[in-house]
């Protein structure tokens, strides 16, 4: 059988005094205090390989001309990896390039996930910014 004579004890019994981070799991000591909480690693590498991949499609082999001259801005997990906010700029009308991304959207999905290697493929939504001036 088990002893069980430490029991009753308190964690100030054990130490002469105790510490910020006494009686903390260390496992979740790094989801305290001073560290930014955002995408890890993996997440931000995912969002890189949809964006080039993305890139490359929209810039000619998606077919449509209006999606030809759009650029994508960035990739970001909303709210985690399975769901991507694709950000692009165009210098056409927003929602007519809202609605052909959307109606392409299956399209796009299909070649991002021919060219990630990950089991479910991330949902893609779009968001179209007007073409910024370069000054």
């Amino acid at each position: 059988m088990k002893n069980n004579s430490d029991a009753g004890r308190r964690p100030a019994d054990y130490c002469d005094r105790l510490g910020e981070g006494d009686g903390i799991d260390p496992r979740e000591e790094s989801n305290r205090g001073g560290r930014r909480r955002g995408p890890d690693r993996k997440t931000l590498q995912l969002c890189a390989a949809v964006g080039r991949t993305l890139h490359q499609l929209l810039s000619g082999e998606c077919g449509d001309d209006l999606l030809a001259g759009c650029r994508v801005l960035s990739v970001v997990p909303a709210p985690n990896a399975g769901r991507l906010l694709v950000t692009v700029v165009s210098d056409g009308p927003p929602d007519v390039v809202a609605s052909r991304l959307a109606a392409a959207s299956g399209f796009l999905r299909s070649q991002v996930a021919a060219s990630i290697h990950r089991k479910k493929t991330p949902e893609l939504t779009f968001a179209v910014s007007p073409e910024a001036a370069d000054g």
